[in-house]
């Protein structure tokens, strides 16, 4: 995830955040401490080394809706607080995101952090300075496959 602090001049005036999660053949272990497996998605990244195979229809790409579980939506590894996903409105809630397929199509997924298993739900977790992190990658509509 980048972040840049946008000068206009001379003062800072907004925080801009943005990045992306790339799924297939993530290995755990060797100084990655991401569980990929926490809500049983683990081999739409850990199993998935070819594309069009049995997990095809789970997404490749997208963009990072991410929470921290000591400061919500927030993430502070340097004492300040900043929003810690793409496209986050009020209390840095995100409000989306974009999603690559296997089949090159990208589609807006709109997030509701009141109904997460409804709308875009936990993929994953990992440690975070303060925490823990949980991002959210899985179409409501998808189970964990194969398809």
């Amino acid at each position: 995830m980048l972040k840049a602090l946008v000068r206009y001049g001379g003062q800072h005036k907004a925080l801009i955040s943005w990045g992306f999660i790339y799924l297939p053949y993530r290995a755990n272990g060797l100084g990655n401490y991401w569980n990929y497996d926490t809500f049983g998605l683990g081999n739409w990244a850990l199993s998935r080394k070819k594309l069009n195979r049995e997990y095809r229809k789970a997404p490749v790409m997208m963009d990072r809706l991410q929470s921290v579980s000591s400061t919500g939506w927030y993430d502070a590894p340097y004492g300040t607080l900043y929003p810690d996903s793409c496209h986050y409105g009020a209390h840095a809630v995100p409000q989306g995101g974009n999603f690559l397929f296997e089949d090159g199509r990208v589609e807006w997924r709109k997030f509701d952090a009141g109904n997460t298993p409804g709308t875009i739900d936990s993929g994953s977790t990992g440690p975070a300075s303060t925490g823990m992190y949980t991002d959210f990658y899985r179409p409501a509509e998808l189970g964990p496959g194969p398809w």
